[in-house]
């Protein structure tokens, strides 16, 4: 598998966005995920992911959060209708509190560590995958115009 930007890996795990400007990280991530059966595409940068990201409808998102525009990418996402409720999760080696404010003002749902294990990495995206999809079936059964 290569993880190539508009691929799709048959599973029923949950589908993916990874935005990474580093080639490698993204590479590595998306082979991650695909090996645990996650649909996963790929963006080098979040202006790729905005304009595709509707289309493929994912469960999650991972933005590389010190890539350039990491947090604005974020913040742009919740702006599109069809993406908005979309967790935004950021992977980052920082640990400083105002980063950490920044992204969470920005709408971002959860961090993953750059180092972190696969088995935290999988507990985490799927924790958020289920969240959102619970979600999305409440706001299913709520009345319309309420």
């Amino acid at each position: 598998m290569t993880g190539n930007d508009d691929k799709t890996v048959t599973s029923s795990r949950g589908r993916v966005i990874v935005v990474d400007g580093d080639a490698e990280q993204r590479r590595l991530m998306t082979l991650r995920l695909e090996e645990n059966l996650f649909d996963v595409r790929g963006y080098a940068t979040g202006d790729d992911c905005l304009a595709k990201a509707a289309d493929f409808d994912p469960d999650v998102i991972l933005v590389n959060i010190t890539m350039a525009g990491g947090i604005e990418t974020c913040r742009r996402l919740k702006q599109v209708p069809a993406l908005k409720t979309v967790p935004v999760v950021f992977v980052t080696g920082r640990d400083d509190d105002q980063t950490t404010i920044e992204a969470l003002a920005a709408g971002g749902s959860d961090f993953l560590s750059n180092n972190a294990s696969q088995p935290v990495m999988i507990a985490r995206l799927s924790s958020q995958i289920a969240l959102n999809r619970t979600q999305r079936q409440i706001r299913n059964l709520a009345p319309q115009g309420v």
